[in-house]
């Protein structure tokens, strides 16, 4: 199993694990830090309806609780987030109190990966933007299915490849790799929704320039750790460009696979 450390400087487009002790200061202006909350509530609202109220979900990596605010105000429901780094996690409990659902939302400090040992009978996970906490989608689906109760879905997010596009990199996969990956896990694709490119421009800008302001002030800091910040500026640079042209990024959702009973 890779140090909690790794996975999370690596679902943050970092490469170097000394970075982590440093991501709350340089992520402390982002909020919405992976899946967009107005598109999961929305899916939510087409796959439940009003029978969303009450229902279950658990947010795998939640970052600063955004998803699980939003779905609690919107819907009515029940949040779990769990997320590794506990500054994220003090920053979600004041929302979900400055909003009025801190009795719909709990946080927790932890590593899913045995979390998910423990964890049952959620109506939704969502799993958004984690990077490689699990090997890959097979795996992470399997340890997940054991959460969802029996007519649960997962929300997704991922960026991957059109399989016709000749572009590869190790940490992306060909559309046609990750359907394969749901099939094995036992799972269908029920829908998704790309996300508009020029939607992501104006988030990512944003996002790029607050990072760049927070790594220069902290490489000012710690004039001995520079090489470090600028590398992570570097690294985010490259990540924004390859999401702007080269990955579809979608939300999707999946449900389990209905199993054919023989007489």
């Amino acid at each position: 199993m890779k140090p909690l450390e790794f996975c999370v400087v690596d679902s943050m487009d970092g490469t170097d694990p000394e970075l982590y002790p440093y991501l709350p200061y340089i992520l402390q202006d982002i909020w919405e830090l992976g899946s967009d909350p107005a598109a999961i509530s929305n899916l939510i609202t087409e796959h439940f309806g009003t029978e969303a109220k009450n229902k279950k979900v658990l947010d795998i990596g939640c970052g600063k609780g955004t998803v699980c605010v939003r779905i609690a105000l919107d819907h009515g429901c029940f949040c779990t987030g769990i997320d590794a780094i506990s500054e994220f996690i003090m920053d979600a409990c004041n929302l979900a109190k400055r909003l009025g659902v801190e009795h719909r939302c709990n946080f927790e400090v932890g590593d899913i990966r045995q979390l998910t040992n423990e964890l049952r009978n959620f109506d939704i996970v969502i799993f958004g933007s984690t990077g490689s906490i699990f090997d890959d989608y097979f795996q992470a689906l399997i340890k997940i299915s054991c959460c969802l109760t029996q007519n649960g879905i997962v929300i997704l997010d991922e960026g991957y490849t059109e399989d016709d596009n000749d572009y590869c990199h190790p940490s992306v996969y060909k559309n046609s790799d990750l359907i394969e990956q749901f099939n094995r896990a036992g799972f269908q694709l029920l829908k998704q929704v790309i996300i508009k490119k020029e939607e992501m421009e104006s988030k990512d800008d944003y996002m790029f320039d607050r990072i760049v302001k927070r790594c220069n002030e902290l490489a000012t800091i710690h004039p001995e750790k520079k090489k470090l910040f600028l590398d992570y500026i570097l690294n985010q640079k490259n990540e924004f460009e390859l999401l702007h042209h080269e990955i579809v990024a979608a939300t999707m959702v999946l449900k389990k696979r209905r199993l054919n009973k023989t007489l």
